[in-house]
């Protein structure tokens, strides 16, 4: 938990620097939603309160920066609602949630409310703190790249982030940096990373018309680094055994392809977690049966 909040305080501070004082306060509205919420849960089953458990606040933090700068600050106390109470304590609190509760919080805001979920400011575009009526908004680079092969963004922008994106998903060398980093704290699974990413650029690669350009924005959009670092990859969220973590990567590869060339989603990777996240027991149940299975038989032997 300690790294994902170092990597998404880092994230942030990048979202300041784009989109000014309203991007940090965002992340607070956001942050405290979850974080009530979660303790009003905790009143309600009886459970004591644990100081050390930062869990909502990494939810709180992570929701924040896969939305907008503009988005409506009733929306982010809706997606922390939907996060902590419907996805994470329904299911029984901290380590017994079968959902990503940022991914489950952001994907009923994304449906319930597009229009402000799915348009975006500018970076260094002014949004008012108090609201986002003046705000001037775009259609993502995401959503653009869904019927184009190209854009006016050059290579330099997107490493930069300076291109339409939710607020903490854009600047793809911080985004690099991050995945390495988690990676080698082993606070994200690599065979789980690994896996995913080469499904997901292979098809991307065939799909494209077989142009390095394709691989290219499929990882730069759609929040593909954000997601695989803070949503898919994630240890606690992954199978326990190799080979089903390699199954699991690739399970998540096809997904994501699936929603991104032919439902057309802006952000596939948050469906593709949420419909491949239940069949993770599966896997462990499986391959556990068959390591049973083989040290019987070694022990009749």
């Amino acid at each position: 938990m300690a790294d994902l909040t170092v990597c998404l305080a880092v994230l942030e501070g990048m979202a300041v620097y784009y989109y000014g004082l309203r991007a940090l306060v965002t992340a607070f509205v956001s942050a405290a939603a979850c974080m009530i919420c979660d303790a009003v849960c905790k009143k309600v089953r009886g459970l004591e309160s644990d100081s050390r458990d930062i869990s909502p606040f990494i939810t709180g933090l992570t929701l924040a920066l896969m939305m907008p700068a503009s988005v409506p600050y009733y929306i982010l106390i809706t997606a922390a609602i939907f996060a902590e109470v419907i996805s994470k304590h329904a299911f029984g609190g901290l380590g017994c949630e079968i959902f990503s509760g940022a991914a489950a919080g952001y994907a009923f805001t994304e449906i319930c409310f597009p229009r402000s979920v799915l348009a975006y400011p500018a970076p260094h575009e002014y949004v008012p703190v108090s609201g986002a009526a003046d705000a001037v908004l775009h259609q993502s680079l995401s959503k653009t790249m869904l019927n184009a092969t190209s854009s006016g963004v050059s290579d330099y922008e997107l490493l930069l982030g300076k291109f339409v994106s939710p607020m903490g998903t854009g600047v793809i060398i911080l985004l690099i940096a991050v995945c390495i980093y988690l990676i080698v704290r082993r606070s994200v699974s690599v065979t789980v990373f690994a896996s995913q990413a080469a499904v997901y650029g292979i098809f991307s690669f065939i799909f494209g018309g077989c142009e390095i350009s394709a691989v290219k924005y499929a990882f730069v959009c759609g929040m593909f680094l954000f997601g695989s670092a803070f949503i898919t990859s994630v240890t606690g969220f992954v199978p326990k055994r190799f080979p089903a973590r390699i199954i699991y990567g690739i399970l998540l590869g096809l997904l994501i392809c699936l929603f991104r060339f032919y439902a057309y989603a802006e952000n596939p990777i948050i469906y593709a977690a949420l419909i491949a996240a239940p069949i993770r027991f599966y896997l462990d149940r499986v391959f556990a049966k068959k390591e049973t299975d083989g040290s019987d038989l070694k022990a009749a032997e």
